[in-house]
């Protein structure tokens, strides 16, 4: 059933639906299907059929009008993972991230193997499944280092039988106007075990994410070694990318220093980055998004308090460059030149837009003036955001372009209102072409040793 990405598109089929159509073959097909899915048409039409689904849920929410603006965060954080895909550069972040202040040892104890082996399996099986529909199991690996007991238990944690699967799709279900943002038990474990010999992957992109994005749920609860680990790898990685990326020696980079008094003691923002037209203030955060935050319409609340902890951060980010811009600051002095905040965050958390103005900027000039800080900061130097991977793009375009060129353009007109990200590819296009490769493109290296045929027992399957 080939068809072109074109051809998809004048079907309707878009990728996230299919994450959709996949939940309700599992939860319903058994029982009530009568109709078979053998051409793109056959799917086209059950595709169709769960828009006209969501469209009469729409229709029939009484509260329409107040939850416009909700539904667009909800579109955002639904779509926009599935149009951007799982790219080279977000599998060797990912495998640089692990490597940094002690999260290799928090994920082997969690999953019982190191990160290079996860990350190998997860990139073997997914490959596999691109161009195989079914996994014969037990598997063994031949394409890398990762050992037969590592293959065990990464089907063991990422695999679940379809009656599991039925179960757990069961327990997340809604019946209303969250009926298509769910939490999809697949995303946990996207294997399944359709009996003792065989496996199927509706969605091999799944385990990529499983095995990079998603380990943070997992860690998250592992107090006190998660904050201990986690944010600091992400600060170390914000700074590590700053460095590959100044490649002609534009950009001066300073780390995070501590200031003030032995009772009074403050940290400086995370890092800061300087060239001849203009200094960056850079905050990294490694919190995520949480999932009734980008989904629920039952309770404006749970969106509102995501909105509220991005504005946490930004109080934060102003209260440092207040003390910055009046000198306090060791390892930097304000000299003239314009300073803007930055809030990188590990993965994006669609901060753009009217809700940022309306749920973060007009409330942060409250609650600085309460802290005694100038609101004026907010217009003088207007803090932007984007997510690691955009800051890795942004930051090839600072060294050649100078930040100032980038954030002067960015904070004016409409821009502000713009993604980071679809800003950078509008303006700047020409210069992030010349950095197309990724910042960490020695991690493959370590990810694809050299590997050593072995024989295979007969009737389990080889990952190549």
């Amino acid at each position: 059933m080939a068809l072109s990405d074109r051809s998809k598109m004048r079907l309707g089929l878009v990728q996230w639906e299919f994450e959709i159509l996949a939940r309700e073959l599992i939860l319903n097909a058994d029982k009530f299907a009568s109709k078979r899915l053998t051409t793109w048409h056959d799917i086209a039409r059950e595709i169709n059929s769960i828009k006209d689904l969501e469209n009469r849920t729409w229709g029939i929410h009484s509260k329409r009008g107040e939850d416009v603006l909700y539904e667009l965060v909800r579109i955002a954080h639904q779509q926009f993972p599935w149009q951007r895909g799982i790219s080279q550069p977000h599998f060797l972040r990912y495998s640089r991230l692990f490597e940094l202040c002690g999260l290799g040892r928090l994920i082997h104890e969690e999953y019982g193997m190191s990160p290079q082996e996860m990350l190998q399996l997860a990139l073997g099986i997914a490959g596999h499944f691109l161009s195989n529909f079914s996994l014969r199991i037990p598997i063994r690996n031949e394409l890398n280092s990762a050992s037969a007991e590592a293959c065990e238990r990464f089907l063991a944690r990422f695999s679940q039988t379809l009656d599991e699967a039925r179960e757990a799709y069961r327990k997340v279900q809604s019946y209303d106007i969250n009926w298509a943002y769910t939490f999809d038990p697949l995303r946990s474990r996207p294997i399944l075990k359709v009996n003792s010999t065989t496996a199927i992957c509706l969605i091999p992109s799944f385990l990529i994410r499983r095995a990079t994005n998603e380990v943070y749920f997992d860690l998250v609860g592992k107090e006190p070694h998660f904050s201990k680990a986690f944010g600091p790898a992400v600060q170390q990685l914000v700074g590590e990318a700053a460095e590959n990326a100044n490649r002609r020696g534009r950009l001066n980079i300073l780390s995070e220093a501590s200031y003030g008094g032995a009772k009074t003691r403050k940290d400086t923002a995370d890092w800061l980055i300087a060239d001849e037209t203009a200094t960056l203030l850079v905050e990294c955060k490694s919190a995520r998004a949480r999932l009734k935050g980008t989904t629920d319409l039952t309770d404006h609340a749970h969106i509102d308090k995501e909105f509220e902890r991005i504005r946490a951060f930004a109080v934060q980010i102003y209260k440092t460059l207040a003390d910055a811009l009046g000198g306090k600051y060791p390892q930097w002095k304000p000299d003239g030149r314009p300073v803007y905040p930055l809030l990188v965050t590990l993965e994006d958390w669609q901060t753009f837009g009217l809700h940022v103005d309306r749920l973060v900027v007009q409330p942060l000039r409250e609650e600085l003036r309460s802290l005694g800080i100038d609101p004026a900061l907010i217009e003088n130097h207007p803090l932007s955001f984007c997510a690691l991977d955009t800051f890795e793009q942004a930051v090839i375009v600072f060294e050649q372009a100078g930040i100032d060129n980038v954030f002067r353009r960015k904070t004016q007109g409409e821009y502000p209102q713009w993604a980071l990200e679809t800003f950078l590819l509008d303006q700047f296009s020409e210069e992030l072409a010349e950095g197309r490769s990724s910042l960490f493109s020695g991690q493959w290296a370590k990810l694809r040793p050299p590997s050593v045929p072995r024989a295979m027992p007969r009737g389990k399957q080889r990952i190549h």
